[in-house]
């Protein structure tokens, strides 16, 4: 049997073979657990619209991580060890010494 359109409030089907699928209520509104619908995405079948991406993380910027902050300026570095106390590296203007 060949159909162009099935019209119908309620359908039970036992198997159904399908190119296309558009299944409003398993991706937004009802849960997955009331449809009994999985949807599996991962690396490697999902595509995020770059548009999306970048609106997510402009929601995470401030205006202070935008403002200009203090640039301190020295001829030299100490880069000091949190566990020993001890230096680790110091820049002297273009040369570096290694303890």
């Amino acid at each position: 049997m060949d159909a162009d359109y099935i019209v119908s409030n309620t359908t039970i089907t036992k198997n159904l073979s399908a190119q296309i699928a558009n299944i409003k209520n398993a991706i937004i509104g009802t849960s997955s657990s009331e449809t009994n619908i999985t949807i599996n995405l991962n690396a490697q079948n999902a595509v995020i619209d770059a548009a999306w991406i970048a609106s997510l993380i402009a929601k995470q910027i401030t205006v202070a991580d935008l403002a200009a902050h203090k640039v301190s300026v020295s001829d030299s570095i100490t880069l000091i060890s949190s566990e020993t106390g001890k230096p680790l590296i110091a820049f002297k203007a273009a040369t570096q010494q290694f303890y």
